[in-house]
C-alpha cells in the first residue's frame, strides 16, 4: 500500500455512473414490476452499498476508507432500438485518501446486480462506460487553486542553532524545507543561519519582513529548553496571530509523535510577510509543513494588496 501517514484529513466526495442496457420490452417489465426475481433496485441498492464497504477487500491497493455518505440513483433511458439503466452514485468521506474506487466499486455491482436480474428474460445484456464523474478533497484539489505558476512567491528561511551556526552541527531541517517548499512553486530567497540568539533571530525576521518577503520560515528554538527562544524573539514582532496555523501543526504532530506537544511553533504577520516558527528536527519540519500546505498559500491574497493566485 501506498503510505498516507502524512496526508491530511479532509472531506472527499467523489461520483459516477454506468449503464446497462437491455431491450424495450425488458424495460416494460421493470416499469410494471413483472420480473422473476423480484424488485430490482432496492436489491442492486444493497449491492451497491455492500460493494462499497468491501472495496478494500477486493481491491488489494486500496486502503479502508470511513463512508460518511453513499446514494445511489437508477434512472431509465429509451433510445430508438434499446433502454438502458444509468447508475448514478455519489459518496463523502472525511479522510486521508480519497473515495474514487468506492463509488466505482458500488456502480460495477450494481450494473452487475441489475444484469443478473434481467438475465433470465433478456440474452442482449450490456454493461457500458462506468465511469469517474467527479472528484474533490485532499491536497491535489487545494493546490491547482494555490501552487504559484509565475515564481512570484519567494520564501526566507533562518535555521536557528547554536551548533549549526558554529561549524559543529550539520543542518538537516533547513534543506529539507527548501526542497519540500520548491515543490510547491516557491522560490528561495535566501536561506540563512543564526545561533539561539532572541536579538539574532528578531534582526533576521525584521530584515525580510522590511523587503516584504513573502513568506519567512524558522526552523529551531521551539522546544522547551532555556535556549529555545525563537517563541520569545519572534511572538513580540508578529501584528496578528493565527492560532489555527499552529493548532493544526501541534495536532498533526502529536498524531505521529507524542513529544509534539511540546513544540512552540508560532505564525503570524509581520509587514504583510506571513512568518511561519518550524521545529528543529526534520521530521517535525515535514510534519508541520504537510499539516499547513499548500492551504497555507490562501494567506497571501489576504495580506499582501494586490496578490492573486493564478
Amino acid at each position: 500500500m501506498v503510505d498516507i501517514t502524512l496526508k491530511q484529513t479532509t472531506l472527499r466526495t467523489a461520483s459516477g455512473e454506468g449503464f446497462v442496457y437491455f431491450s424495450k420490452a425488458t424495460l416494460n417489465l421493470i416499469e410494471t414490476d413483472s420480473l422473476p426475481k423480484g424488485n430490482l433496485y432496492d436489491i442492486a441498492k444493497a449491492a451497491a452499498m455492500l460493494a462499497a464497504k468491501n472495496t478494500s477487500n477486493i481491491i488489494p491497493h486500496c486502503h479502508p476508507v470511513s463512508i460518511d455518505h453513499l446514494a445511489t440513483v437508477f434512472s431509465h433511458q429509451e433510445n430508438s432500438s434499446d433502454a438502458c439503466c444509468r447508475v448514478f452514485c455519489q459518496a463523502k468521506s472525511i479522510g486521508r485518501t480519497g473515495i474514487e474506487m468506492e463509488v466505482l466499486t458500488a456502480i460495477a455491482a450494481a450494473c452487475l446486480t441489475i444484469y443478473d436480474l434481467l438475465k433470465p428474460v433478456d440474452p442482449e445484456l450490456s454493461i457500458r462506460d462506468i465511469k469517474l464523474l467527479s472528484k474533490t478533497g485532499g491536497k491535489s484539489q487545494l493546490a491547482k487553486n494555490l501552487i504559484p505558476q509565475d515564481g512570484k512567491v519567494s520564501f526566507a528561511l533562518v535555521t536557528i542553532s547554536d551548533s549549526v551556526s558554529s561549524g559543529r552541527g550539520q543542518d538537516k531541517s533547513g534543506p529539507a524545507m527548501i526542497g519540500f517548499l520548491q515543490k510547491y512553486g516557491l522560490i528561495l530567497h535566501e536561506h540563512i543561519v543564526v545561533p539561539d540568539d532572541a536579538k539574532a533571530i528578531a534582526e533576521s525576521i525584521k530584515k525580510y519582513s522590511e523587503t516584504k518577503v513573502p513568506m519567512i520560515f524558522t526552523t529551531g528554538g521551539t522546544g522547551p529548553s532555556s535556549r529555545d527562544v525563537t517563541f520569545e524573539a519572534i511572538e513580540p514582532l508578529l501584528e496578528k496571530r493565527f492560532a489555527g496555523i499552529e493548532e493544526k501543526m501541534r495536532a498533526f504532530g502529536a498524531e505521529r509523535n507524542p513529544l509534539a506537544m511540546f513544540s512552540r511553533s508560532l505564525a503570524g504577520i509581520k509587514n504583510e510577510s506571513c512568518v511561519i516558527a518550524l521545529p528543529g528536527s526534520t521530521n517535525g519540519v515535514l510534519e508541520s509543513l504537510h499539516a499547513i500546505m499548500p492551504g497555507l498559500l490562501h494567506i497571501l491574497e489576504a495580506i499582501q494588496p494586490g496578490f492573486k493566485h493564478e
